[in-house]
C-alpha cells in the first residue's frame, strides 16, 4: 500500500533530508552530457532515497520544476512538492530516452501547463506504492501524469501500480496504449484517465468520482480473447 510519509508516528516514515530550491530554478538537472538514443542508451544511474524535495513554488523552470531527468532516475521514500514549470513537468520532466522509477513516494502541490506531477516524453515510467495529490495543470485538458509518446521497444517496466492519483486538477493519468495500470485508485480529479485513443490496460483498479469524466479517449475494444480491464 501507500505509506504516509508525513505521519511521524509511522515507523516506515523515516527522517528525510530536505533539499529546497532557494531561487527560481529546478533543484537537479540529471545529465551526463551524452545523448541517449532509442538504440544506444548509455545511462548513468542516479538514486534518491528519503528526501524531501521542495521547489521554489513560483515559475521554477520551463521544464522540470524540481527535477529535469535525462538519465536513469530512481526515487524512493520521498516527498516531491511545490515545483512549478511554465510548460511541462511541474515536479519532474523525464526527457526522451530516459527512465524514471518512483516508489513509496508522494508528489503533491506542483503546477505546470502539462504534467503537473510528471511529464515524460517517452513512456519509460514505473510508479508504484505512491500518492499523487493536489497537483494542478493550468490547462485542465492536459495530464497530471503525462506520458507523451507511444511505446517503443524497451526492457524497462511501464506500469502504474498500487498507487493513488487523487484530488488533482487535470487528467489524472494521460497515458498511452501499453501502459499497465494495476491495483490503483484514480478518484476526484477533473478527468480520471485517458489512453489517447489507445487500447486500455487497466486491472484491479478504481476509477471513480472524477468531476468531469472517469474515462476518456479509449480505442474500441477488439472482439478477441485479450483482457483489457
Amino acid at each position: 500500500g501507500v505509506i504516509n510519509l508525513e505521519d511521524t508516528t509511522n515507523p516506515d516514515a523515516l527522517p528525510r533530508t530536505i533539499l529546497k530550491a532557494t531561487s527560481n530554478n529546478n533543484i537537479f538537472v540529471i545529465d551526463d552530457g551524452i545523448n541517449n538514443t532509442a538504440t544506444a542508451n548509455q545511462y548513468i544511474t542516479v538514486t534518491f532515497n528519503n528526501i524531501d524535495f521542495l521547489g521554489c513554488d513560483n515559475n521554477c523552470a520551463t521544464q522540470g520544476g524540481i527535477i529535469l531527468n535525462k538519465e536513469f532516475l530512481t526515487i524512493t521514500n520521498s516527498v516531491i512538492a511545490k515545483g512549478v514549470a511554465s510548460e511541462k513537468g511541474g515536479a519532474i520532466y523525464n526527457a526522451a530516452n530516459s527512465v524514471l522509477s518512483i516508489k513509496n513516494s508522494v508528489i503533491k502541490n506542483n503546477r505546470a501547463e502539462s504534467g503537473s506531477a510528471i511529464f515524460s516524453e517517452d513512456a519509460n515510467l514505473a510508479l508504484s506504492s505512491s500518492l499523487i495529490t493536489d497537483n494542478e495543470t493550468t490547462n485542465i485538458n492536459n495530464g497530471v501524469i503525462t506520458l507523451n509518446k507511444t511505446l517503443k521497444a524497451s526492457p524497462y517496466a511501464r506500469i502504474i501500480e498500487n498507487s493513488t492519483i487523487s484530488g488533482n486538477k487535470g487528467i489524472g493519468l494521460n497515458i498511452q496504449e501499453g501502459i499497465f495500470v494495476n491495483t490503483s485508485t484514480v478518484v476526484q480529479n477533473t478527468v480520471g484517465i485517458s489512453f489517447n485513443s489507445g487500447l486500455p490496460t487497466v486491472y484491479n483498479s478504481i476509477i471513480a468520482d472524477n468531476s468531469t469524466l472517469d474515462c476518456q479517449s479509449f480505442a474500441p475494444i477488439p472482439a478477441d480473447n485479450t483482457a483489457y480491464f
